[in-house]
């Protein structure tokens, strides 16, 4: 019984950290893209170059050998499960915020 009411007031503060969290982060968000397109608008107001913000790639074909297509595959296998797992809490805390 203590070990559910633990768990109980955890989640609780799980919930309520994400929430705060989202908050903060959308807010800064919103202001970070305000702030790019001010920026964006002055440069072209005064008719300054602007930068690409792409990055450059590099010309050379990359040979992998077997070694390296392993680790490349067992390296994007694991990203996918953790994409996929966190898309999930994701979808859970959503279904439970609401």
């Amino acid at each position: 019984m203590k070990r559910l009411l633990v768990d109980i007031i955890f989640i609780f503060i799980l919930i309520y950290l994400g929430t705060h969290i989202s908050k903060q982060d959308s807010n800064h968000m919103d202001q970070t893209i305000e702030d790019k397109i001010t920026n964006f608008e002055d440069m072209v107001a005064q008719k300054k170059e602007i930068e690409s913000q792409i990055e450059a790639r590099s010309l050379n074909e990359i040979h992998e050998n077997s070694a390296s297509k392993m680790a490349k595959g067992a390296s994007e296998f694991i990203v996918d499960v953790i994409d996929t797992s966190m898309q999930i809490i994701s979808e859970i805390y959503k279904g439970i915020t609401k």
